[in-house]
């Protein structure tokens, strides 16, 4: 039997350089996504709805699970799998795939999971949702005229744009001090570098929420 060709890992490329891939994946109800491999670590931000996914991890059993949303994970590389749909609301999730080598000291990380807000509503403010030695994943929601403060961001970082909103962004590093203004588009996705000093301010009308995943 010939060999079954492998997909994407999700439905959508949104963002790629030398460093990262951010994708979006949405299957529909009785929908399938095809075998894919994980060549890269990759962490997974759900999305939307709770979702029933049927799981056919290569050379295993499948497995029927309960996807719920708000849900962070961390997953190593090397995976190869499919999955269906199997419930009846739509799969949707952020997946973020860290093409930056490992250094000598990250070669033992492993899957990592944050349940802590699954299946609750966003909390406001700065939020850490999971932290290894690969990533630091924070999760940001800023109602009209709220601000993050002024804070490090040590490590260069893939955002993801939950819901859009206009944003007034102040950075300050051993270069000086700048500010611009920013209108993200709900779904828009960006690189931010590290090594700066970085507030967000809410100036639009709706709230503002994204997911940072940090690359260490």
């Amino acid at each position: 039997m010939a060999e079954q060709a492998l997909g994407p890992v999700a439905s959508k490329l949104l963002l790629e350089n030398d460093q990262v891939k951010i994708w979006q994946a949405d299957v529909g109800p009785g929908e399938d996504f095809p075998l894919h491999h994980h060549a890269y670590d990759y962490v997974l931000f759900t999305t939307g709805d709770p979702a029933v996914l049927e799981l056919r991890d290569y050379g295993r059993p499948p497995s029927t699970v309960v996807v719920p949303p708000h849900a962070a994970i961390f997953i190593p590389a090397g995976g190869t799998e499919s999955y269906s749909n199997v419930g009846k609301t739509r799969f949707t999730e952020v997946l973020i795939e860290v093409k930056r080598p490992r250094r000598p000291d990250q070669e033992r990380v492993d899957f990592a999971t944050s349940n802590a807000l699954a299946g609750r509503d966003p909390l406001p403010g700065v939020v850490h949702l999971l932290e290894n030695s690969r990533v630091r994943i924070i999760e940001t929601l800023l109602a009209p005229g709220q601000s993050t403060g002024m804070g490090r961001q040590a490590d260069d970082a893939a955002v993801f744009v939950l819901s859009g909103s206009k944003v007034k962004v102040v950075e300050q590093d051993d270069q000086g001090s700048r500010s611009f203004e920013d209108d993200r588009a709900d779904h828009a996705a960006l690189w931010q570098r590290g090594g700066v000093s970085r507030e967000v301010i809410n100036v639009g009308a709706a709230p503002y929420r994204e997911l940072s995943v940090q690359v260490k």
